[in-house]
């Protein structure tokens, strides 16, 4: 259940617990295998790989472990000898298809990673890694429409990665709507530590952006609530990404508070624009006080 709703610590933790016990045990550990994959847990990846070996070479799962392991390395041919082995001792194994097509993209090539994804669709059209390996790809090719066909899931990176289609197609209702979703479902997209932040900016400046596009003020004003929140949340946040987004943030708010001329919650704005804004943004907030001041 950990594994597969992404809390992979918790479920490399059991599966270690697990295989302590039952050290003869092979069941699941290509999924044990992928999460230490994701966390780049090369070393314990490695004692894995060697133990499946030990005990069955020739299980599927042995082979998608050894897979991992060579992966992780960057050897990405070694890894789909091994995946391609895998899919002959068992041709409906759609987690080993998968993995192929990521290797594929490791090497650059997409044609065959599309291929290999649509077989583990038609495997199992329910496993979700498929689904979105696909969506992302269309995405990566600037074909927003694919893309949309296979972003359809419950989980939150399907709605964020809808979201960012109609993006592209400039459909802001339909873009924000989908980021909503994806908040719903996990609370935690709502700051960034990675490029581009989290969905709270997305959503401010999707808003911005819809009210110079026949959004008005209704758009104006939830672009102002979105950029409050970005700030509420981000400003005691020390990661760089969080820095940015805040001082994005506040630049919008000291700006629309000149252009309403209500300064009535803008004091903590103006202070963390003073203390750790650009000299550009320290400016803004000088003519922003002397107005606050002057009414």
């Amino acid at each position: 259940m950990y594994y597969h709703h992404q809390d992979h610590p918790t479920s490399i933790h059991l599966f270690a617990q697990i295989y302590a016990d039952h050290p003869a045990l092979l069941d699941k550990c290509d999924e044990y295998a992928n999460a230490l994959y994701v966390l780049e847990d090369g070393p314990v990846l490695s004692h894995l790989a060697h133990r499946c070996t030990q005990i069955d070479e020739y299980r599927p799962e042995t082979c998608i472990a050894v897979a991992n392991y060579y992966s992780i390395r960057g050897e990405h041919e070694k890894a789909i000898a091994y995946l391609k082995r895998a899919v002959v001792l068992d041709k409906r194994n759609s987690l080993a298809w998968t993995l192929i097509g990521h290797e594929y993209l490791e090497l650059k090539n997409q044609a065959a990673a599309i291929e290999v994804y649509r077989r583990a669709v038609d495997i199992n059209e329910r496993d979700f890694r498929a689904w979105y390996a696909l969506g992302n790809l269309y995405q990566m090719l600037k074909m927003p429409l694919y893309a949309l066909f296979y972003f359809q899931n419950y989980d939150a990176r399907f709605w964020t990665g809808l979201a960012s289609c109609y993006e592209d197609l400039v459909n802001f209702p339909d873009a924000i709507k989908c980021y909503k979703r994806a908040l719903t479902v996990d609370e935690s997209l709502q700051r960034g530590n990675g490029a581009g932040g989290g969905i709270l900016i997305k959503l401010a400046r999707l808003y911005d952006r819809w009210s110079s596009n026949g959004g008005g003020s209704s758009a104006s004003s939830a672009a102002s609530v979105y950029y409050r929140q970005v700030f509420v949340v981000c400003s005691g946040l020390g990661t760089l990404t969080n820095h940015t987004d805040t001082l994005e943030a506040a630049e919008y708010l000291l700006r629309n508070a000149i252009v309403v001329n209500e300064f009535g919650d803008i004091e903590q704005v103006l202070e963390y624009v003073e203390d750790r804004g650009t000299e550009n943004e320290k400016a803004l907030a000088r003519e922003c006080r002397s107005l606050m001041n002057a009414t």
